[in-house]
């Protein structure tokens, strides 16, 4: 089976499971419900932007170990810069995160998938938790931003939450009859984050569709292998990653679990998701989806590799020394 097929498939599932445990859920204690979310995002929502640094290597950004330092260094002076806009300015920060996410997810759905659907399932995440769960999604972006920043966000997502609905139930009719693989994930997802509380959908579409889909498209497009190498390149800038969860964590001392917790999540999630947009972004548009239904071939990668740097680069990922 299709690896991104199969990837989609659990995605359902869990969607599903997810959809039905939601009562189960809604009984746990705060502190249990907010740190099972945590857990689950940076075990297996995260480590997709640790990718990051191996697809730079491969469009030829960080052939030493020294450009791979002034990669890092500038993707972190890029996640500090948009925490400091939540600080000065956290409408904005919110403006700008939601937008940014919509646009990003929707490069989640395969090869072939009309853009109108794209759109829809790019702002499914955004737009359809507040179709029943509006003063919870509103609790969430308060935390993010000041109360009437959060409250207007969410009365305009509410007001497009049913038309968004109805165009989304158009588009699974559509996609049935056109694939009915990428019908059943709209399905999923829509049935997802209608139902489900808001944090728990989020956390199971960031995980198992998202984050997922990326590290299962990055590994068969660019034929990666694991070395030595690679892991010390995935597993620094993890570590990285735990280092600004700290900083938030410690920037907001004083401010009650729930929120402090919330705020990490989703602060963090924020600024490295402007950086991981920037590396990945491009590939989409020179054929990292159309590889979906098959390998790529060496001229795919080429085309990739050439819309970040035009120096040629070996397929396989080997940092050397300086």
């Amino acid at each position: 089976m299709n690896a991104l097929r199969a990837q989609g498939i659990g995605f359902c599932f869990a969607a599903v499971g997810a959809t039905y445990g939601a009562a189960a859920y809604r009984q746990l204690p705060p502190a249990t419900s907010l740190g099972l979310v945590g857990i689950l995002i940076i075990a297996l929502g995260v480590p997709h932007g640790a990718l990051d640094t191996l697809i730079a290597h491969q469009r030829g950004w960080v052939p030493t170990w020294s450009r791979w330092l002034k990669f890092i260094t500038w993707y972190l002076a890029s996640a500090a810069l948009v925490m400091a806009l939540w600080a000065v300015a956290p409408a904005l920060f919110l403006a700008g995160f939601l937008v940014a996410s919509l646009v990003h997810f929707s490069g989640d759905p395969l090869e072939g998938t009309p853009i109108a659907t794209r759109i829809l399932h790019g702002g499914a995440a955004i737009v359809l938790p507040t179709l029943l769960h509006p003063d919870e999604v509103e609790r969430s972006l308060s935390i993010l931003s000041d109360g009437p920043s959060a409250h207007a966000c969410v009365v305009l997502l509410h007001l497009v939450s049913l038309p968004w609905t109805l165009a989304s139930i158009l588009a699974i009719g559509a996609a049935l009859r056109r694939d009915g693989f990428a019908g059943l994930e709209l399905l999923a997802l829509g049935a997802l984050m209608i139902f489900a509380p808001p944090l728990l959908a989020f956390t199971v579409f960031f995980c198992g569709m998202h984050g997922a889909r990326h590290i299962v498209r990055a590994l068969r497009y660019y034929d990666l292998k694991i070395s030595l190498g690679q892991i010390a390149a995935v597993v620094l800038p993890t570590l990285a990653v735990f280092l600004l969860l700290t900083t938030v964590w410690q920037f907001l001392r004083g401010v009650p679990f729930e929120s402090k917790a919330t705020a990490v999540i989703f602060v963090a999630l924020a600024a490295l998701t402007f950086p991981h947009m920037a590396v990945v972004e491009p590939l989409r548009r020179v054929g990292w989806r159309a590889s979906d239904n098959g390998s790529p071939t060496r001229r795919d990668r080429s085309a990739a590799r050439a819309a970040g740097n035009s120096r040629n680069v070996t397929s396989e990922v080997q940092l050397r020394p300086v």
